[in-house]
């Protein structure tokens, strides 16, 4: 028998044989003193082993003011004893009421309820007697005192210690029910000819009832028992467990008759049994079938990458999972159809891997697929490359120039090449032809050049850089352009032997290119004409003085200048640059009466003027015409006493 039930059991029969659900009102009277009517009621009692305890409920005044509450023995509270156990005085305090109150629930397992004034008590019950607003509940079995005889426990009374007057009467209300309708709604045979069948060991018992009075138990309503049939009889009975409307068992032995039983309980202490049920634990021994769908066997990858592994499962009960191994790992378990796994790789994972899945079903059984390999070859050696032409270190002399070379892919695995490129002077990458032997035509910049290679196998891998330097002169480069330095552009009053002056030498020839000669020339304004030529001169390099009697006086003119380099490369003439020689110097001595005036001779289109005024405007001839003399021109004019001013002019 289940021990939690047996207080509960003994209540419900204290009650009925004793109490017979009857409602106690003890009045105590003290007319000398106090004239005035008090009131108590007997709520609740019963034997819990040890003795019969019982609550007296007095009820407090219209104003409010608490209980009294009292405990005391059963016997005792018939016999009209003083109350023994707790006491308090009248009008005690809340706190210490509902103290004293707890108590007492404590020990009856009891809650109350007031009504009227004491609405801080714990609930109200579902309806109210016709008279009175007092009432208790305990937990298996619900009554109501109210007061008898017109008495109104809710006025003015208290509690006071006297010979109680005991009277009592039946509670209309006080009715008991028991649980109905308990069934089970698995196992759902009630033959045993024909059990409920599982294939699984692991079952769930399900229970259902009701109760129309108190409601079901609040705590684990159902008790299960079960029997098993064995040497061909019945065993006895066993108790399960309390428990909730479902309740786990694992079957004890294959292919034996169980009967199970539930009892009902309310929260009056009442039960009600089920029908019995019969169940068997048949197992299943079919296995369920397994394979791999995808990928297929023998794949090979050579990149890292994420794969997803299928299977597809089966069986006559149902598949409850389904495992992926990788060789002898398990990698995961799959109960949701369809059953995949995302297989990640990487070189790290290079081999063969030897894919198995193993499924479940609901019984247990297990069965293997067929194996399915798939190879991890990632090729993580980088290739080489070598640059065979031109030699590092080479002079060349012609460009574009082809560069050419070999390269490879060593290891294992190996993914093969992929393209070779070339790079001149930190350049774009360009694509070379062919790959384990390749060439590929590259344009070169004069003088030094850096030349690299580098090959890319299919798996992404790239060589290590190969590097040469090689120098690249052209036949010859001639000599920058030089710019005139002096005389400047429109410089006036230049010298009739000017010394003209250039830049400096500058030729971008890598090979060391010297500045070997330069050619000076002097132009007439118009640039036509050569008046003066240096031809190649190979000491007047830098700077050229331009001979006598090669420049007029009062003349227009335009020079240039080039530059050769030591390999007879001649640069451009420099831009022109125009300039404007001054006058000539004129000279006069005395000759007796006579002044001589002189100039050079090289002053063409220039006569001789005179004036006795420098304010005015109008000059005269000297005459007669000049004469060469000596190299010069000499004009003779007679001396006067007026004083003349002289000058050259064109």
């Amino acid at each position: 028998m289940n021990l939690r039930r047996l207080s509960p059991l003994l209540l419900l029969l204290c009650f009925k044989s004793e109490l017979k659900c009857e409602i106690a009102d003890a009045a105590y009277r003290d007319g000398v003193f106090f004239n005035i009517n008090y009131h108590a009621a007997l709520m609740a009692g019963y034997d819990n082993g040890a003795d019969t305890y019982y609550v007296i409920h007095s009820a407090g005044g219209s104003s409010y003011e608490p209980n009294s509450v009292r405990l005391g023995t059963w016997s005792e509270f018939v016999a009209g004893n003083n109350f023994l156990g707790q006491t308090c005085p009248a009008n005690f305090s809340k706190g210490l009421r509902d103290s004293i109150l707890n108590d007492a629930f404590d020990q009856l397992n009891a809650h109350y309820w007031g009504y009227g004034p004491f609405t801080y008590c714990y609930a109200r019950p579902n309806t109210f007697p016709s008279s009175g607003d007092g009432c208790f509940r305990c937990d298996f079995l619900v009554e109501w005192a109210y007061e008898q005889n017109g008495y109104d426990v809710c006025n003015d009374a208290d509690l006071y210690l006297g010979g109680p007057s005991f009277q009592s009467g039946s509670m209309p209300n006080a009715t008991q029910t028991l649980p109905i309708n308990v069934t089970m709604t698995y196992p759902n045979s009630v033959s045993s000819s024909s059990p409920t069948i599982t294939s699984s060991r692991v079952v769930v018992l399900r229970a259902t009832a009701s109760d129309t009075h108190s409601g079901l138990s609040f705590n684990k309503p159902f008790d299960y028992y079960f029997a098993m049939f064995e040497n061909g009889s019945w065993g006895s009975w066993q108790f399960l467990e309390s428990d909730w409307s479902t309740n786990s068992v694992s079957m004890i032995s294959a292919n034996t008759l169980v009967a199970v039983q539930v009892e009902a309980f309310d929260n009056d202490g009442n039960s009600q049994w089920s029908p019995v049920y019969y169940i068997k634990w048949v197992p299943e021994t079919t296995p369920p079938t397994v394979s791999i769908t995808n990928p297929p066997s023998a794949k090979t990858y050579t990149n890292s990458q994420t794969v997803t592994i299928s299977a597809t499962a089966s069986d006559n009960i149902g598949v409850a999972s389904v495992e992926f191994y990788d060789g002898a790992t398990l990698q995961v378990s799959d109960a949701t159809p369809a059953y995949t796994f995302d297989w990640s790789f990487t070189a790290a994972d290079n081999g063969a891997h030897v894919w198995t899945t193993r499924a479940y079903d609901a019984a247990g059984n297990v069965s293997t697929s067929s194996a399915v390999t798939l190879t991890v070859s990632i090729d993580i050696t980088p290739p080489t490359v070598v640059i065979s032409s031109p030699a590092s270190g080479a002079n060349l002399t012609t460009s574009p120039t082809t560069v050419s070379g070999t390269a490879s892919d060593p290891g294992s695995p190996t993914s093969g090449l992929n393209l070779v490129e070339v790079q001149v002077n930190g350049g774009g990458w360009q694509a070379a032809s062919g790959t384990t032997s390749w060439s590929r035509s590259v344009t070169l910049t004069p003088c030094g050049n850096t030349i690299e290679a580098r090959s890319l196998d299919k798996a992404g891998n790239y060589s290590t850089n190969a590097l040469i330097s090689v120098t690249y002169t052209p036949p010859n480069t001639v000599p920058n352009t030089p710019s005139n330095i002096s005389p400047p552009n429109a410089a006036t009053t230049v010298s009739v032997t000017p010394t003209l002056q250039a830049n400096a030498f500058n030729d971008v020839d890598c090979i060391g290119d010297t500045h070997v000669a330069s050619q000076w020339q002097v132009l007439n304004s118009a640039g036509a004409v050569v008046v003066a030529d240096s031809g190649t001169d190979t000491v007047n390099k830098a700077t050229w003085t331009v001979p006598t009697n090669k420049l007029y006086y009062g003349s227009n003119y335009v020079w240039k200048v080039r530059y050769q380099d030591s390999r007879s490369g001649w640069s451009s003439y420099s831009a022109q640059t125009t300039f404007a020689t001054g006058g000539p110097l004129l000279s006069g001595a005395k000759q007796g009466t006579n002044m001589v005036f002189k100039w050079p001779t090289n002053a063409l289109g220039f006569s001789l003027q005179w004036v006795t005024n420098l304010s005015s405007v109008n000059w005269s001839n000297a005459t007669p015409a000049p004469l060469i003399v000596s190299g010069q021109y000499t004009v003779t004019n007679s001396m006067t006493n007026t004083a003349k001013f002289y000058r050259l002019k064109k």
